[in-house]
């Protein structure tokens, strides 16, 4: 900003203007590749556990490259598999990470219901990353 102040010459701003959205373009390009490469990790994967933390992992790739459904979609079966699982830490990290993607959409009484109904099966957990990142 100060650049095109001083400078005050159009050019100049349609310069940084094209400069962010090359780094937008790159970093989401960045993005759409993991979940790329998390997906078909998730094609030969067996293991419960491992399953579930893929989908975490794609859900927040597609978040951080605003792809808000393949977000949904991963981070709702991140959800599913931990509660299976048993897994209390990892159903607060995904249930978490699906109530930001929520939020980003503006579905925040979605988002709001989903951490209410959640936060029963996450309460207790002491001083953990997933109880963490769920508050």
């Amino acid at each position: 900003m100060a650049l095109v102040v001083a400078h005050g010459h159009h050019h100049v701003v349609a310069s940084v203007y094209a400069v962010a959205e090359h780094r937008v373009r790159r970093n989401r390009a960045a993005h759409v590749q993991a979940l790329g490469f998390f997906e078909r990790a998730l094609e030969v994967t067996e293991d419960p556990i491992e399953r579930a933390q893929l989908h975490e992992r794609a859900g927040e790739a597609a978040r951080a490259g605003a792809d808000y459904e393949d977000g949904e979609r991963h981070l709702s079966e991140a959800v599913s598999a931990y509660r299976a699982a048993g897994d209390r830490s990892g159903l607060a990290r995904s249930a978490a990470a699906f109530g930001r993607i929520m939020h980003a959409q503006v579905a925040v009484e979605r988002s709001i219901a989903l951490l209410e109904a959640t936060l029963p099966e996450v309460e207790g957990l002491g001083d953990d990353e997933g109880l963490a990142r769920f508050l």
